[in-house]
């Protein structure tokens, strides 16, 4: 008697449907890599607009960054998520830049921690910032705080800060990556 075999054993599918579970997990945890990596790079891309219109609104106000008026210096907080970002002074930040900007940067990570600043360092309650390694204070700084997004801004130098100036050793703060066109 001849045997008719039709169909697979119950091994070859288990070895198939195996195969294709790996494959699938190794593409789903690339493509969640690659949308991490474009929220980094949006962001990125949205603070190089906002340095770009911050030098727009010095060109447009006689060299001075933005400011409150009547405040020496500012520190503009904004955490992911947050629609009404933290800003000593006042709502000042999004106001002054609407004509340079549709909206200020978003953090776009998944924890709710994850936050960028903006200083000004005209005499900001007697604390100066600066990115390490820099000399003489900037105008202005913009940091990100870099624990929650993984060391993804490595390439930037980390921030420091002074109370005179930087006449004496500053204090370098680990977690927030620093930039500064100055």
């Amino acid at each position: 008697m001849k045997k008719n075999k039709k169909g697979f054993t119950l091994i070859e599918l288990l070895v198939v449907i195996s195969i294709i579970s790996l494959l699938s997990s190794v593409v789903m945890a690339g493509m969640t890599a690659a949308g991490n990596k474009a929220k980094q790079n949006a962001f990125r891309s949205e603070i190089m607009q906002f340095v770009n219109a911050l030098e727009m609104y010095k060109n447009d106000n006689n060299g001075l960054y933005p400011t409150p008026a009547g405040i020496g210096g500012y520190f503009y907080v904004a955490k992911n998520n947050n629609i009404n970002p933290d800003e000593i002074g006042g709502v000042f930040l999004a106001g002054a830049m609407s004509r340079y900007l549709k909206a200020l940067p978003n953090a776009r990570g998944g924890n709710s921690g994850e936050a960028w600043y903006y200083a000004t360092n005209s005499s900001l309650n007697g604390i100066s910032w600066r990115c390490s390694g820099g000399v003489g204070v900037p105008g202005y700084v913009i940091m990100v705080v870099d624990t929650y997004w993984g060391s993804n801004f490595g390439d930037w130098p980390t921030a420091e800060y002074s109370e005179d100036n930087f006449t004496t050793p500053s204090v370098p703060v680990d977690y927030l990556r620093c930039f500064s066109l100055k």
